[in-house]
């Protein structure tokens, strides 16, 4: 089994609008696939925290957030 560490965030201070208001959004390619690879990953952070599968096989306990 995979290990992860996941951190929660309670309030989101930015929407993407305001983030690029503050930072220079991507412009080289690069930069653009290492940004949107990145926001993906919370993305997936956040699903595995919502559907989480403990153990393995038949046995294998879901839950649910």
């Amino acid at each position: 089994m995979e290990k992860t560490w996941n951190i929660l965030l309670e309030y989101g201070d930015l929407d993407l609008d305001e983030y690029f208001l503050e930072r220079l959004p991507p412009v080289f390619p690069d930069e653009i696939l290492r940004f949107w690879k990145d926001l993906f990953e919370v993305g997936d952070a956040i699903k595995g925290v919502h559907n989480l599968k403990y153990g393995k096989g038949e046995l294998a306990e879901e839950y649910y957030g």
